[in-house]
């Protein structure tokens, strides 16, 4: 199996949604068809590093805040009646 190469705009669209923390990197993957661990690379600058960005992109903690925020949002919509 052969590695698929990610364009030069799927790098900077996972690079803005790292920046942005507004997504888990599974939510990232998902969306965007890209393994986790290849995000992981990106985010350290192990893989598909562009100049101009520091790296990495966004830290440990960060990611724990963003995913305990998601799963706050879950509860708060389960506690509501939302079934979506």
């Amino acid at each position: 199996m052969s590695a698929k190469l990610l364009s030069e705009d799927t790098v900077y669209e996972i690079i803005v949604e790292l920046y942005a923390k507004e997504k888990t990197i599974r939510d990232i993957s998902l969306d965007l068809g890209v393994s986790q661990r290849v995000i992981g690379r990106i985010n350290a600058g192990e893989r598909y590093k562009m100049d101009y960005y520091k790296y990495p992109i966004r830290t440990h903690k960060e990611s724990i805040r963003i995913r305990d925020r998601e799963n706050l949002n879950k509860k708060r919509g389960k506690q509501s009646g939302d079934t979506g």
